[in-house]
């Protein structure tokens, strides 16, 4: 953890491609996940959800944006084209880098248990606290959240 905080930011880095089936329900989950931690004084507000469209050839980046322009703890990034799940996965926890102590990736169709996000926090603000280290725990752009463009690209939106 940062020095200067009490509490760990923590990022949940979602891949998407062609999630539009999913994706209202997902960004849902993920939000009351990242709010009941906040609540539970478990991690920063300034935590996030990031999902990252791996080049969707459906609504998937329309209904991220619309998610972000609702909640600003859902951030969002674009990749031009469809790059990959590794690609797009690297490209979220590369962009999560800077502002995150803990790093938690999962699967956009929910195939993973979101409850094991709990445990990861509570053991890597364990784990901190002994050794005073950041933790990450991982399972052309367009950035959508804290206020920051990618210098990749600009959608002209902002947090």
């Amino acid at each position: 953890m940062k020095a200067t905080r009490e509490n760990p930011i923590l990022y949940i880095v979602i891949p998407c491609y062609n999630e539009q089936e999913v994706l209202p329900i997902t960004s849902k989950l993920f939000l009351k996940k990242i709010t009941d931690l906040v609540a539970a004084g478990k991690i920063s507000d300034d935590s996030r959800v990031l999902f990252v469209n791996d080049g969707s050839k459906d609504k998937t980046w329309q209904l991220i944006k619309e998610a972000h322009e609702q909640e600003s703890l859902c951030a969002g990034l674009d990749l031009t084209r469809n790059r990959g799940h590794q690609n797009a996965l690297l490209a979220g926890l590369m962009s999560a880098m800077p502002y995150a102590d803990i790093t938690v990736s999962m699967d956009a169709d929910l195939q993973d248990d979101i409850a094991v996000i709990d445990a990861i926090v509570i053991q890597c603000r364990n784990d901190a606290s002994h050794r005073g280290l950041p933790f990450a725990a991982v399972h052309n752009t367009d950035y959508l959240g804290n206020g920051n463009t990618c210098e990749h690209g600009n959608t002209g939106l902002s947090a």
